[in-house]
């Protein structure tokens, strides 16, 4: 690393404008060039909300260095104390300083009129009801269903960003150099209808978090701080699959081939619909769609992802209450309700 070019980002008060004229004079003394435009390092003044400042302005360039010298009253990210300045100089001039490669969140919301929007975060993004209602979201780990989550709202970190927001909340600590991300609730409801996760979830950084609001599709997301109000954000209506289970006119159940003669079909069938959630009916469709061997007695309340044509869809298996499966007609309707309840 060979540092020649620095530009200085300052707080605008008294105390962090005098130092940038001090730690210039001294930088440009030891032969560095102290520019607005092409440089090598960053030098933020100031706390932790100038480093942030900072790694905005540069729009995140990777192929810039960054340091804070800390001046403000909050200094996790500023590595350098103002009466340590002459020491960091000399060790910038022979090339001793560490390096350490952090970890950026890239974040894209989709909109139901197709628009989006992408954005990175140093520290976290935050999700809450637009109206600070209670927040539900499915939450999707790749695609692979989490958990229902119902809380004031949810939090996903960087492992730089934990020492932020995120342990306000209770989250845990991860070392910098550790690329993860964090999944916090905030004030997650816990009773006889949510079971939410109440402990931070630590993924590797090459899972993908999907958060689907499922009672409302108003938010607000703050992204390091500023707060951002998005509305109309996908909101996917409930939909009852019409490869309903069928029989024959005495009760025989049809073949699997019949079934799946029409997957097809289903599978264009939700592209236009595009629904939230599938409900399957009967052990055989449900095994058919869902391409494994479903007994609904063992896995009733339960959700399966699959993802058809690039698409995640999540499915509920129910008794088939028709025919033979009338005795069962008081457990789908139980089951149907609930998917309900917790869905909406």
């Amino acid at each position: 690393m060979r540092i020649k070019r620095i530009k200085i980002f300052a707080n605008n008060n008294d105390k962090s404008l005098l130092l940038k004229d001090v730690v210039a004079t001294k930088l440009i003394k030891n032969d560095f060039e102290i520019v607005e435009d092409n440089f090598d390092l960053g030098i933020a003044i100031g706390g932790d909300g100038s480093f942030l400042r900072m790694i905005k302005d540069t729009n995140f360039d990777s192929n810039t260095y960054y340091i804070g010298i800390n001046a403000g009253t909050l200094g996790f990210a500023q590595e350098v104390e103002i009466n340590d300045i002459e020491n960091f100089i000399n060790d910038l001039k022979e090339d001793k300083l560490l390096i350490e490669e952090i970890g950026i969140q890239e974040s894209t919301i989709y909109s139901k009129d197709d628009k989006l929007d992408k954005f990175y975060s140093l520290n976290e993004i935050v999700v809450r009801e637009k109206t600070l209602n209670t927040l539900k979201l499915d939450v999707f780990i790749d695609n692979y269903l989490l958990e229902n989550f119902a809380s004031d709202g949810i939090l996903v970190a960087t492992s730089f960003g934990t020492t932020a927001y995120n342990l306000s909340f209770g989250g845990s600590i991860i070392y910098n150099t550790f690329h993860a991300l964090e999944l916090t609730t905030i004030a997650p409801l816990n009773n006889k209808t949510y079971k939410t996760i109440s402990n931070s979830i630590v993924l590797p950084q090459n899972k993908n978090i999907t958060l689907l609001p499922t009672k409302t599709d108003n938010l607000i997301v703050t992204v390091d701080g500023v707060n951002k109000v998005y509305d109309n954000v996908i909101k996917h209506k409930y939909f009852i699959t019409n490869l309903g289970k069928c029989t024959q006119k005495d009760a025989r159940a049809l073949p699997d081939s019949i079934y799946k003669v029409y997957l097809d079909l289903f599978y264009k069938e939700l592209e236009i619909v595009n629904p939230k959630v599938v409900i399957l009916f009967g052990n055989q469709v449900s095994s058919i769609v869902l391409n494994e061997k479903i007994s609904v007695s063992n896995c009733r309340k339960t959700s399966f992802s699959k993802t058809i044509n690039n698409k995640m869809y999540k499915f509920y298996p129910v008794h088939y209450p028709i025919g033979n499966g009338i005795f069962n007609i008081d457990k789908a309707i139980e089951d149907i309700k609930w998917i309900i309840d917790t869905e909406l």
